[in-house]
């Protein structure tokens, strides 16, 4: 017989879910190198609020980068994770507060709050396509100044290095 969390552990693939959490603790330590180390070399950073991909390990750590200049003590606090043999899904809250160049806008020294979720596809442990899922609006809205961006009809660019978040 299994005990409770056993159960829970085999219901929802936690004990797979390693990845999605060192995933995790790489953005909350704003370590850029450690995310990065997590892609295989053919991986992709697909951020979806900006319809960017950043391609390899390299454009990984760029896009981590540049996101971290904009929320050096930016929080990913994980709330839930699923994981299969070759997928993990991390429901997420992120925290930061804007003290540098942001889609456009300039620091403004006002936090934000937004709950996301992470696909990631992977193969020998390693990120071959990691989908961030999350709202630019609420956190524009949080940031105080509803901006333009992306429109509906955007079409998602691709980049070998990481967006510029300095346009």
């Amino acid at each position: 017989m299994l005990s409770a969390g056993q159960r829970k552990s085999r219901l929802w693939g936690v004990k797979n879910a390693e990845l999605g959490r060192r995933w995790a603790r790489a953005w909350s330590r704003h370590d850029p190198e450690a995310l990065s180390d997590l892609f295989d070399p053919d991986g992709e950073y697909d951020d979806v609020a900006f319809a960017v991909v950043s391609r390899g390990p390299g454009g990984a750590r760029e896009w981590a980068e540049g996101f971290l200049a904009a929320f050096p003590d930016l929080v990913v606090d994980v709330v839930a994770e699923f994981a299969t043999d070759g997928d993990e899904v991390v429901e997420w809250l992120m925290s930061a507060t804007h003290l540098g160049q942001f889609d456009g806008l300039s620091p403004s020294g006002r936090r934000f709050q937004v709950r996301g979720v992470t696909v990631l596809r992977t193969r020998e442990g390693r990120i071959v396509r990691c989908s961030d899922y999350w709202d630019l609006g609420t956190v524009r809205r949080q940031l105080d100044r509803l901006t333009s961006g992306p429109s509906a009809s955007a079409k998602p660019r691709s980049r070998a290095a990481g967006p510029a978040l300095n346009p």
